[in-house]
């Protein structure tokens, strides 16, 4: 796919052009939200990300790499609330998720 050979190619704006067209080509897709805010996060526009994988969350609520989305870009916001609250939900979805417990200790 094509935004997934701009982001390895670190070609970052061209990788959020190619995921916000699939994400609004098929706006019911939680993995080009997630893909697309992975990208926003990768260029440290947290505000972006964060809106993203909310949306990617939104449609799929069980989608445990967006809520991981959320926590960082939460954390990276300074909501530590936001980010316990996502942290608490990938730990709830699968609590084996080594980055749950790490997202955790972090949001504290």
């Amino acid at each position: 796919e094509l935004g997934a050979m701009r982001f390895e190619r670190r070609e970052y704006a061209q990788a959020v052009e190619c995921y916000g067209k699939a994400a609004w080509y098929q706006p019911g897709n939680p993995v080009w939200h997630h893909n697309l805010a992975s990208t926003y996060g990768t260029m440290r526009r947290f505000k972006d990300a964060l809106a993203e994988d909310r949306e990617a969350v939104r449609l799929d609520p069980a989608f445990a790499d967006a809520w991981v989305g959320v926590a960082l870009s939460a954390l990276k916001l300074g909501d530590k609330a936001e980010a316990m609250a996502a942290a608490q939900r990938v730990y709830s979805l699968n609590p084996q998720d080594g980055r749950a417990i790490t997202l955790l200790r972090q949001a504290r």
